[in-house]
């Protein structure tokens, strides 16, 4: 069994279903034995509340301050995540490095979106949930809510094909999103069990 931790990020525009699959993956985890944790962002911190209310419109502000605000966010988001990986722990993020890259990166220089997420390393493995805006805007309307800032399907396609791009640069898994939630899980696991698979035996063979 894996004695180190590590942090695997899912990614995918609003409505990819990257929060379920999040939630799916660590339980899996836990019933395979491993010390497993979920969290995401923004997160429910000081920073991550700002921009909750700036993404339901609550506040309005400039794309530069929304991507200072993540930037900040996931800082104090890694000293969470560090800790956890520390103790051995495999930390599942619905969301990390790459939706800063991938929607901050659409309005403003990507140089500039980099250089302020310079200190947050990439993921161990990062797998990015791929489905077409039409498709996350159905599951949107779905849930009743008021539409989000980036909730558009112009703004999405423009993401969704930025991710894509993203996933090729920083050696994402990408799995079809546009199946049921269980057929889209094994997908998820069985890449994770790879990296998985290849510690354990590392471990054994030590």
């Amino acid at each position: 069994m894996r004695r180190r931790g590590l942090l695997v990020a899912l990614e995918g525009i609003d409505g990819a279903g990257i929060s379920t699959q999040s939630r799916m993956l660590v339980k899996r985890l836990r019933r395979e034995g491993y010390r497993a944790e979920l969290t995401k962002e923004p997160t429910d911190g000081p920073v991550g509340r700002v921009i909750k209310s700036v993404l339901s419109g609550e506040v309005e502000t400039h794309h530069r301050v929304l991507a200072l605000l993540f930037a900040a966010d996931r800082l104090m988001h890694l000293e969470e995540i560090y800790g956890l990986v520390r103790r051995g722990i495999v930390v599942v993020s619905d969301r990390y490095l790459l939706s800063s890259l991938a929607y901050q990166g659409l309005y403003l220089p990507d140089e500039w979106v980099r250089s302020i997420n310079r200190y947050a390393p990439p993921a161990d493995v990062t797998v990015i949930v791929d489905v077409p805006a039409e498709v996350a805007l159905e599951r949107i309307s779905k849930r009743g809510k008021a539409r989000e800032l980036f909730e558009d399907r112009e703004v999405l396609e423009a993401i969704r094909e930025r991710f894509l791009m993203l996933g090729a640069e920083f050696g994402a898994v990408v799995v079809d999103g546009d199946r049921p939630p269980d057929e889209v899980h094994e997908d998820i696991w069985m890449a994770l069990s790879e990296e998985l698979g290849v510690e354990d035996r590392e471990v054994q063979g030590g």
